[in-house]
């Protein structure tokens, strides 16, 4: 096998186009992973609202939420009290105008 030097100018060219495609792409896993976590606080919201409507639940329950999301998903910082009360807030103030 007759291997040729490599083109310097080429080799930086190349690995440029292959940086941009790197950057580009971390770019897109991060704002559709904004995305997906933004739908689920929706969902969160929407199904707290829900419950509350139909089985007459109070705001306990948040409180209750928040206890049990944090023993299951210790790693996730988004399910404190006041982030599950934020969610529900959220959903009640768009969702008459913005049904996902």
């Amino acid at each position: 096998m007759n291997k040729k030097k490599i083109d310097i100018s080429e080799y930086y060219t190349w690995i440029d186009q292959i940086k941009a495609k790197t950057h580009s792409t971390r770019t897109k896993i991060a704002l559709s992973a904004n995305s997906e976590l933004l739908h689920l606080y929706w969902e969160i919201g929407k199904e707290i609202v829900a419950k509350q409507n139909k089985s007459g639940w109070g705001s306990k329950i948040i409180e209750k939420m928040a206890i049990d999301l944090k023993h299951e998903f210790p790693e996730i910082k988004g399910f404190s009290r006041r982030n599950i009360y934020a969610m529900k807030q959220w959903y009640l103030l768009y969702s008459q105008k913005f049904e996902m």
